[in-house]
């Protein structure tokens, strides 16, 4: 019954080092794939990192400023957004992938372990330390390149939204350009429209002689422009004076006996946040140029005689200078 009991005990020592043989031999055998396989992401995520920045990695570009300026703006065909596109959804993939790899490799050493088989087997085989370390590097491989990715994905992200922000940059400052010579284009039209009118009017009949004709031009054209120039002081004033037309009809209705006359009065004064311009008018620029300034003319004029004077005799004005 002992020796029994013995050679069992033996059976069972026997099998247990054939399958820790045998379960150090796969694990070893997935190391060696997984670690394979790190090094293609490996250079896959190389490879990314240089399309991102168009062949160049972002520690040699930190160093050319310039060429780190045109990420932020596009071209014609519009790459650069189809390539960070492409890096963001692209990256997910590859990050799910890593992921179900690192899962199904740890499933895998637990098993291989022992700590999944206690009720398959009653023995407990275990791999070698050595697997057991070089499996331990392999899943913080995994684990790395899942950073990598998503730090690749975060950057492309970085790189879009600074592109569309330059983007809009750009566009608003054209859009700043082109407002700017429409407005242009429209004091040209305002200074010819009062001109066309006259002469199309002075056309239609000969009644009117061409020295009529060259009074009547330039009185219509001062008046034009006059309006067109004040005319944020014109819609002020006329604001001005429709709002006060305006409470003066809503007191009116607020002290109408009626009450859905009263009651509709005091709506009208609900929401209403009063304007005031708080930029005053550039005639002031003018009216300052025209009072204020021929005051100084002859200082500066005297100034300009002085200077005049020394550069004709600089020794005089040198002995001058020696006496001071």
């Amino acid at each position: 019954m002992i020796l029994l009991v013995g050679n069992d005990l033996q059976y069972k020592i026997d099998i247990n080092a054939m399958l820790t043989s045998y379960y150090t031999q796969m694990v070893s055998f997935a190391n060696t794939a997984i670690d394979a396989i790190c090094g293609d992401w490996t250079e896959l995520g190389d490879r990314i990192d240089r399309l991102i920045l168009n062949g160049e990695l972002l520690s040699e570009l930190v160093l050319k400023p310039d060429s780190l300026d045109q990420q932020m703006f596009e071209d014609g065909s519009y790459s650069k957004s189809r390539k960070y596109f492409w890096v963001i959804k692209a990256v997910d993939e590859f990050v799910e992938t890593l992921e179900e790899t690192e899962e199904k490799f740890k499933k895998f050493l637990q098993f291989s372990e022992g700590q999944d088989r206690a009720a398959i087997l009653p023995i407990h085989p275990s791999i070698s330390k050595e697997e057991q370390g070089h499996a331990t590097t392999v899943v913080q491989k995994l684990s790395d390149l899942e950073k990598r990715f998503k730090l690749q994905q975060e950057r492309a992200k970085d790189f879009q939204n600074g592109l569309f922000s330059a983007s809009q940059v750009v566009e608003s400052r054209e859009s700043s350009r082109l407002g700017f010579n429409i407005k242009l284009l429209t004091y040209i039209t305002i200074f010819y429209l009062p001109l066309g009118f006259c002469t199309s009017l002075w056309s239609t009949t000969n009644t009117f002689g061409f020295s009529k004709l060259a009074i009547v031009m330039p009185i219509v054209g001062i008046a034009t422009y006059l309006i067109v120039f004040n005319l944020d002081g014109l819609v002020q004033l006329g604001s001005n004076g429709y709002n006060y037309v305006k409470m003066m009809v809503l007191g009116s209705m607020e002290k109408c006996g009626h009450s859905s006359w009263k009651s509709l009065g005091k709506k009208y004064r609900q929401f209403q946040p009063g304007r005031s311009s708080t930029k005053p008018s550039e005639w002031w620029l003018l009216v300052y140029c025209l009072f204020f300034i021929p005051r100084k003319i002859p200082s500066w004029f005297k100034q300009l005689v002085i200077q005049r004077k020394g550069r004709k005799d600089p020794n005089k004005a040198s002995v001058g200078e020696g006496i001071a």
